[in-house]
């Protein structure tokens, strides 16, 4: 008779067969001597699914009056665990097995220790609660395959911790974890192995610290980075990556393959980093700080001056405020510009106010859906072009007095919008500034001479319906002037 021919429900068969799986139990943990006479590893009883609550692994454990190292978890140890919650791996373990925690369905964290030296193919499994993990294995090597990544169908991970002791990010780790968002490389990495964080498209931003040197073969590939540090010890960067939308150059020369991580717009220190495109040098990049929630760089010590160039996309920050001064060493800096693509699709954000001294620019909210309310401070001078494009849910936008220009498509499919009101000093609204902005039902112009218009400034918005109101003393100016004449309903501001 075979193995085949028993059924899973007859546990009295099954023990017989596999009696000699485990040598003793202590404590209710199953354990194999090994060869070396003075180990053991962690096994199941006879079938899978052996464990369940909360298992803490001991760094020894005595047997017959003799004391043994714990110093593995077996293959398939807690394969199946569906009732395992939890489990405290000791720093006596040095490996972990193939499909160790196997589809251990309410496992919510795990922490690897330094000296795991190995982990065998899928030992994680479908652990589909898993959240956060904790990862300080000092130099073990991943996968051969995404096939047998530790990680293979954890969605639920959204946390990565790694440890001051790592040193290398192995191949694989996170591949696939699409709901990843939050990873801190700690200074101890020197090297970011091959598709280590390949298709964590939740992945926002992250910072590479000055201390890796060399970024693996599709490290990031399929990752939907809006913000990228690469920091000055990059020497050498795969192929097959992602775009990032944002990439800070902290390296005086680009690294060899840095056209695989080029960005949309690309942060550099000086003119050295010549293979890229679309790049804004700033002297003082190494001297960028955060700042409730903002990036800012330096740009003139002696006028005191920096300009705001990223948010952190905190899922915790919701409003935000780049108003100055601003804090760095000590210091206070006043905000001269918010950059291109400085918001870019940040989904957290509802509400900000933005108090720049001279522009914001292209692209700078653009597709930030969760966006409601925006305040744009009396120092600003310029919207510039696609701006605010895919805001669909902004509702209301203050448009500061300085305001003298509107770029192309600035606020384009800004659906929710109902009411415009434009500020004394406009003096131009670019193509298409307001296109598929069909909910406008008025528009407030307080401009003396009526505002020069690129084309269709408010695209397919019903001029029959939408009411404009001008000054009193302009109405005439702008029943004559060209766009804005063709509004049925046109009427005098009370001032």
């Amino acid at each position: 008779m075979t193995l085949n021919e028993y059924s899973l429900d007859k546990p009295d068969i099954l023990e017989k067969l596999y009696a000699l799986n485990y040598d003793f139990v202590a404590d209710g943990i199953y354990y194999k001597i090994n060869r070396d006479g003075i180990s053991v590893t962690v096994t199941y009883k006879c079938t899978y699914g052996t464990y369940s609550g909360d298992i803490i692994i001991p760094e020894s454990v005595v047997h017959d009056h003799r004391t043994y190292s714990v110093t593995s978890i077996g293959d398939r140890a807690f394969y199946i665990c569906k009732g395992l919650t939890s489990v405290v791996i000791p720093e006596s373990i040095s490996s972990i097995g193939d499909k160790a925690f196997f589809h251990c369905q309410r496992l919510f964290s795990i922490s690897i220790p330094e000296s795991v030296a190995e982990i065998g193919c899928l030992a994680f499994y479908n652990c589909i609660n898993l959240t956060e993990v904790a990862f300080n294995a000092c130099m073990v090597q991943g996968p051969t395959s995404n096939s047998g990544a530790w990680f293979l169908g954890c969605s639920g991970i959204t946390k990565l911790t790694i440890g001051d002791s790592v040193r290398h990010i192995p191949q694989y780790l996170c591949y696939n974890r699409t709901n990843l968002k939050s990873v801190v490389i700690p200074d101890s990495v020197t090297s970011i192995g091959d598709y280590a964080f390949a298709g964590c498209s939740g992945l926002a931003s992250i910072t590479i610290p000055n201390s890796v040197t060399s970024i693996g073969y599709a490290a990031f590939c399929g990752c939907a980075l809006l913000t990228l540090i690469i920091g000055a010890g990059v020497k050498q960067i795969g192929f097959n990556q992602t775009t990032p939308v944002k990439t800070i150059w902290l390296t005086e020369f680009s690294p060899n393959g840095s056209t695989n991580l080029s960005g949309k717009v690309n942060y550099v220190i000086n003119d050295n980093n010549k293979l890229l495109d679309n790049t804004r040098v700033y002297r003082f990049l190494n001297y960028l700080f955060e700042a409730d929630g903002m990036i800012y760089v330096p740009t003139d010590p002696y006028q005191k001056t920096c300009d705001a160039i990223s948010c952190t996309y905190d899922e915790s920050i919701k409003h935000c405020s780049v108003a100055g001064p601003v804090i760095c060493r000590g210091l206070e800096l006043n905000i001269i510009n918010v950059n291109d693509y400085c918001f870019h699709s940040n989904q957290y954000l509802q509400s900000v106010t933005l108090m720049a001294e001279a522009k914001i620019g292209e692209y700078a909210l653009q597709n930030c859906r969760n966006l409601q309310m925006t305040i744009i401070g009396n120092d600003v001078k310029e919207i510039e072009s696609k701006c605010f494009e895919g805001c669909g849910n902004l509702e209301s936008i203050s448009l500061g007095n300085n305001v003298i220009s509107i770029g192309n498509m600035a606020f384009d499919n800004c659906c929710s919008l109902k009411h415009v009101e434009l500020n004394s000093k406009l003096k131009a609204i670019g193509k298409n500034a307001f296109l598929n902005c069909r909910n406008i039902i008025k528009i407030t112009s307080h401009s003396l001479v009526p505002p020069s218009c690129d084309g269709n400034p408010f695209g397919d918005i019903n001029k029959w319906e939408c009411c404009l109101s001008v000054p009193n003393s302009a109405f005439n100016d702008y029943k004559a002037a060209n766009y804005w004449k063709e509004f049925f309903l046109l009427d005098k501001l009370l001032l």
